[in-house]
């Protein structure tokens, strides 16, 4: 299978997925009176955009940028422990430039984009051992 078609099939399941959880969302929407589904469909096609934008970077470009990421997610981390926005007794929440996120979202993608950088990086003819575990789990020790 060629990689251009792999990466067809990719986002016609993304749709598929997505269509399904609208219709899924929209159908207990029914129930409740709520619209929920309309502002899920907006964060879908926003998601959408967005994945195409980061799809057309170069691959050297996230590689280089993963660890100033990585970094500036620790710091959001460590600034939501001081000035986070409290929410049901969870102090999980930051508000930058006017929008609440959650730091952890950011987390997730650095430490994603560290381990990434790290195996490709490795480049060893060695099979993958338990000790190569080592920094990967760094990484997310210093999240956790």
């Amino acid at each position: 299978m060629s990689l251009r078609l792999a990466n067809v099939l990719a986002v016609i399941t993304l749709l598929v997925i997505a269509f399904l959880s609208l219709l899924n969302l929209k159908s207990a929407d029914f129930y409740t009176d709520d619209r929920f589904h309309e502002a899920q469909t907006v964060w879908f096609i926003v998601g959408f955009i967005i994945l195409f934008v980061v799809s057309r970077i170069e691959l050297s470009l996230l590689e280089r940028l993963s660890l100033p990421l990585f970094a500036g997610a620790v710091f959001v981390l460590f600034l939501t422990m001081i000035v986070g926005k409290e929410v049901n007794n969870a102090r999980r929440w930051i508000e930058i430039f006017g929008v609440t996120l959650q730091a952890s979202e950011i987390a997730k993608i650095a430490v994603l984009m560290m381990i990434a950088r790290f195996l490709n990086q490795r480049r060893s003819n060695d099979p993958p051992m338990f000790r190569h575990l080592g920094r990967p789990l760094l990484f997310l020790a210093i999240i956790c």
